[in-house]
């Protein structure tokens, strides 16, 4: 009755449904596992954020280099030295619903290193393709408090920044490629300042917005996942009504017809 499912069509469907079952299954376990990356990251964020803030040169020494920092990522830190005078902007950061740009300046350490700091946000000019003018740093000998951040780097999709030049507006703050316009060494971190800025001179200049930590939800992935497996079991019930159905067709058509009584 069902050796029709060995023709070839027949074997092409089933490959078909086995097929995105899989595709299905691993896409649930793909949300599982960003599950369990979104559980770490909130972790991470909460202990870490919650340790006494150390000085930066404790947790990023002379020589260290950029496989260090995921291990004191979102550590809170404090750093001492002079802001150089220029800027950097990062495009298409948002706060608080509104459009704008994350401002990076460099601050030069005690010892000499630089140290890229993301000081918060800006919002965009009212003019359409007009950068804003981002509020100059404090002068003089200053104090800065935030959190520890790995550099961040092009995706799948996205805009990629041109790799060389000297550059005054980026996709995303990558600390080697701004590195490679900056004298001096530069930390392989950044921080984001979570605090005002303490200094020694009194200053005008309003500060950017702080930006706030990550929230600590887990996010809709387990919901997702969820509906994965359910959309996989689905898949496996209509495969054997669908071959029930056939199998119970070809019977009937298979059928002898019943004969018509002669009194009819």
């Amino acid at each position: 009755m069902y050796r029709f499912l060995a023709k070839p069509r027949w074997i092409a469907f089933h490959l078909l449904v086995i097929a995105l079952m899989v595709a299905m299954v691993n896409l649930a376990f793909w949300q599982l596992r960003r599950l369990d990356e979104k559980k770490a990251l909130n972790r991470a964020v909460r202990d870490r954020g919650a340790l006494v803030a150390a000085a930066v040169e404790q947790l990023l020494p002379v020589g260290v280099d950029a496989s260090a920092v995921p291990a004191v990522q979102w550590r809170r830190v404090m750093a001492t030295g002079t802001f150089d005078p220029a800027q950097l902007l990062i495009r298409s950061r948002s706060y608080n619903g509104r459009p704008g740009f994350h401002v990076v300046s460099t601050l030069v350490l005690t010892d000499g290193r630089r140290l890229l700091v993301n000081r918060g946000w800006i919002p965009i000019t009212a003019q359409p393709g007009v950068s804003p003018t981002p509020p100059s740093p404090p002068a003089g000998v200053v104090t800065v408090e935030g959190r520890v951040r790995t550099s961040q780097h092009k995706g799948t999709f996205g805009a990629a920044d041109p790799p060389t030049g000297t550059l005054t507006e980026l996709n995303r703050l990558d600390v080697p490629r701004i590195a490679q316009q900056t004298s001096g060494a530069v930390l392989p971190a950044f921080i984001e300042l979570d605090r005002p800025t303490s200094t020694s001179t009194p200053t005008a200049t309003s500060d950017p917005a702080l930006i706030p930590p990550p929230e600590p939800s887990e996010g809709p992935h387990l919901s997702y996942a969820v509906q994965w497996f359910i959309f996989t079991l689905c898949a496996a019930v209509g495969w054997v009504l669908v071959v029930r159905k056939s199998a119970r067709a070809r019977r009937v058509a298979a059928s002898p017809p019943t004969p018509v009584s002669a009194s009819q």
